[in-house]
């Protein structure tokens, strides 16, 4: 521990003491095989090679005139950028003239903005260091290690002792562990993978009850380090990788439990960090091949799903086509009879909009638009604006209950009144329901079929037009499919709403006043706990939202919807959220006094 304690980044370790480091990898105490892995992941950062850079000029590349000094560049997807977007159709690893061609530019955050005034890029491979080397050609502080991972045996009994439980139920993907594989891999490259292959092929093909869990998260270690490691690869080593550990994963992914969810979305998360998309196009694909097959389930669609999620978030604006192609792909699924599934879907939906949001300065985004999916889902959900009770007459063709009668029930509405405002008011303040999000443990709920139709899966029917319907789809409490699917719809949509107040740039657009009539009618809701309850939920966030002032008469037409529905319980939470959302802005209501008026 003391040697560890000396390791200096500008001093190389001697040859002796990386001996001793990589001996205690495989040590039978469980500290000494820490430090190990510590020092050694210390070691191969004080190893690594220098890759030479030269300049280039993205504008060149892109094919335009770069911008006067002075002027404003705007944010966003722009001419002089579009080259460094994936999409399906830029395949790098069509051949070895086209990869050579690619400049590729692994940080997301560069072009977004504007680039740098001098921008830099990696020198062919003919000019970086040789990573592939033989022990006669290492450096002599290099070698017990290359040594070490050249025998078998040693191998073998290094993945024996990771896959070692040491808290039984707490154990999580390592980042010690993770950052040893990423070393290995960006100093010596494939040169240890012939003794690892078997290994991970082994540990991912695992699901035994008792050691799966351990088996797939030492597995994901590695291939999370690869991934990172894999940074300086030549063309026909890399596409070899992704020719073995594509089939490997594509089998593997129908494969995840409960125990190891939050390992793989830790993995794919990690491996996408800071890597330019292009060169992990064989796993992006891979990723989007029908999440939703229904093999394994509903948890393997909702796992399947955060898999994919973890890994585009972390590319950002650079995949905009793949957001565009998952959209489309997700809309017949947004009606999914399982709960874990539309709150996965819902989830993901933030990020799909994650980069729709205004800017002075910004161009138009190439992602989906929250536009365009709103004008899509609120027609479908006006159903839910008519009360189950008067649906359900109408249904059967009988004549609809009249708002007299709400009226005459005025002593029991007025108790309901007060449940309303104390349950939103109590969400608000004391639940801390803002962005009431699913966790990853969510997609373990099992499959809990809340609607026993599983058929009706994919299906988005249209909203009621007429009054009645065939009395063949309506069921023992007087609700038609139509509805049935609405309901569906609409809990999917209030995850969305939901995880868009805390996860997204922009809190409250003006498109989401539209569905505040539909949410507060929600209230009348007696037959389903979970649809109440989630819009008193979606409610209590938009209440809390920071209202922009262009936005105040919008929201000032949703209220006088609502004011003129017939259900006196929508009429009544509106006035909670309305003394909740002037409290939450104030200054800007009162800016707006005769508006408000």
């Amino acid at each position: 521990e003391m040697l560890l304690y000396l390791t200096r980044h500008d001093v190389l370790t001697p040859e002796g003491a990386v001996r001793l480091f990589t001996k205690n990898l495989i040590s039978d105490s469980l500290k000494m095989r820490k430090i190990g892995i510590c020092a050694v992941s210390a070691v191969l950062k004080q190893q690594k090679r220098k890759h030479p850079k030269e300049e280039f000029d993205p504008y060149e590349i892109a094919g335009c005139e770069k911008p006067r000094p002075e002027e404003l560049v705007p944010m966003g997807v722009r001419e002089d950028n579009k080259w460094l977007l994936y999409t399906k159709e830029s395949n790098v690893f069509e051949s070895q003239e086209v990869w050579d061609k690619t400049t590729f530019v692994e940080k997301t955050h560069w072009a977004y903005s504007r680039w740098p005034k001098v921008m830099y890029k990696y020198c062919s491979a003919d000019k970086q260091p040789t990573l592939g080397r033989s022990l006669s050609e290492v450096r002599k502080e290099e070698s017990p290690i290359l040594e070490f991972f050249q025998v078998a045996e040693n191998v073998e009994q290094l993945i024996k002792h990771l896959t070692l439980e040491e808290n039984k139920g707490k154990d999580k993907f390592s980042s010690s562990t993770f950052m040893l594989w990423k070393g290995l891999f960006r100093s010596f490259d494939d040169t240890i993978l012939p003794h690892l292959k078997p290994q991970v092929e082994t540990l991912l093909a695992d699901t035994k009850h008792d050691t799966h869990e351990i088996s797939q998260r030492c597995a994901l270690e590695i291939i999370a380090g690869m991934i990172r490691g894999c940074k300086h690869w030549t063309y026909s080593k890399m596409k070899t990788m992704w020719e073995w550990i594509i089939p490997i994963l594509r089998s593997a992914l129908n494969n995840i439990t409960v125990e190891s969810i939050g390992d793989w979305g830790t993995c794919f998360a990690t491996a996408f960090e800071s890597r330019d998309p292009r060169k992990l196009s064989p796993l992006i694909e891979l990723l989007m091949e029908d999440p939703l097959s229904g093999d394994g389930g509903s948890f393997g669609d909702s796992s399947r799903l955060y898999v994919l999620q973890g890994a585009l978030a972390q590319q950002e604006w650079r995949v905009a086509e793949p957001l565009h192609r998952l959209l489309k792909y997700l809309t017949p699924y947004l009606t999914h009879p399982y709960k874990n599934v539309r709150d996965r879907l819902g989830s993901f939906l933030v990020n799909l909009f994650m980069y729709d949001f205004p800017s002075a300065n910004a161009t138009q985004t190439n992602c989906p638009l929250v536009t365009d999916f709103t004008k899509m889902v609120l027609p479908e959900l006006q159903i839910l604006k008519q009360p189950l009770a008067e649906h359900s007459e109408n249904t059967n063709g009988k004549k609809p209950i009249s708002a007299t009668k709400t009226d005459s029930s005025k002593g029991k509405n007025d108790k309901n009144e007060s449940s309303s405002r104390q349950d939103l008011e109590m969400s608000v303040l004391e639940k801390g329901a803002v962005g009431k999000e699913s966790k990853e443990s969510s997609a373990a709920q099992g499959d809990n079929d809340e609607h026993k139709n599983i058929s009706n899966s994919a299906n988005t029917a249209s909203p009621v037009e007429t009054s009645t319907v065939d009395t063949s789809t309506v069921d023992g409490n007087g609700e038609s499919e139509e509805r049935k699917t609405a309901v569906k719809l609409c809990k999917t949509v209030m995850k969305w709403l939901q995880g868009s107040h805390t996860r997204m740039f922009r809190t409250c657009w003006t498109e989401f006043y539209e569905f505040l009539p539909i949410l507060c009618q929600l209230e009348s809701e007696t037959k389903d706990d979970e649809l109440r309850t989630e819009g008193l939920h979606c409610l209590a966030c938009m209440a809390q939202s920071l209202v922009d002032p262009a936005n105040v008469p919008h929201l000032l037409d949703a209220v006088k919807q609502v004011l003129e529905l017939d259900s006196w319980h929508a009429r009544t939470v509106i006035l909670g959220y309305l003394q909740i959302m002037v409290f939450s802005n104030l200054f800007v209501m009162s800016s707006h006094r005769d508006t408000v008026r």
